[in-house]
């Protein structure tokens, strides 16, 4: 939604954080595949998704230093919705993002507010053709 907004280095850095955040639980399942597609499509950038992740220390020390508050933000919001994509926030992304919000000395609230808000994203479609459909 927002990564329009990041700077051309700042997108790139976004995208392996989010390509190792996919990984972190073990699995790298088709609809995380298609979030990454999809984020490509929208910052109009390729991203190869046959290498092996960065380490995640490594990838938060470079944003920490290079990404902007605003930006951080943007950041933390998408890769909750990349984590929720398959329908389960698992124990090994939640501690993931909630390391990744302290170091950008985000308060826990913020991830917490994001989730709730992408829940109601991802459930308004359902909801339409509910309503729509019967």
């Amino acid at each position: 939604m927002f990564l329009n907004m990041l700077r051309a280095e700042s997108q790139q850095l976004f995208l392996e954080t989010a390509y190792t955040l996919a990984h972190v639980d073990g699995m790298f399942v088709e609809a995380e595949k298609e979030v990454l597609k999809a984020y490509c499509r929208e910052m109009e950038t390729a991203f190869d998704i046959e290498h092996a992740p960065i380490a995640l220390q490594d990838l938060k020390r470079k944003m920490s230093a290079s990404l902007s508050p605003t930006e951080k933000k943007i950041v933390i919001f998408e890769l909750i919705g990349l984590a929720l994509a398959d329908g389960e926030y698992g124990a090994e992304e939640r501690t993931v993002m909630q390391a990744l919000g302290n170091d950008f000395g985000l308060a826990d609230s913020y991830g917490d507010q994001c989730e709730a808000l992408l829940k109601k994203y991802f459930e308004m479609p359902k909801a339409l053709a509910s309503l729509v459909l019967g």
